[in-house]
């Protein structure tokens, strides 16, 4: 889902939950891949507030939520997250 979309469901609380937690996501799983690099975009979006629409802040970070790339990635990491979670109940 977009920002756009977001937009247009702005009244649906569970809609913009859930483009907040696949934008929370794309930018850990960003930070854990890259490091220092997307720690510094990450600073410099915060910095920029409310300047900036939401779907720019998010290609500021380096991640382009106008794409369905966000979602699956966030979608993969839940899985492997339950995969690990039911791994450990043996």
């Amino acid at each position: 889902m977009s920002w756009n979309a977001a937009v247009a469901c702005r009244s649906s609380y569970p809609c913009t939950y859930s483009v907040g937690l696949v934008a929370s996501t794309a930018i850990s799983l960003l930070v854990q891949k890259e490091g220092r690099p997307a720690v510094r975009r990450w600073l410099e979006v915060l910095k920029a507030g409310g300047t900036r629409t939401p779907l720019e802040l998010m290609q500021l970070a380096g991640i382009d939520m106008a794409s369905p790339q966000p979602i699956r990635d966030a979608v993969a990491h839940v899985g492997r997250l339950i995969e690990e979670l039911e791994g450990s109940f043996g």
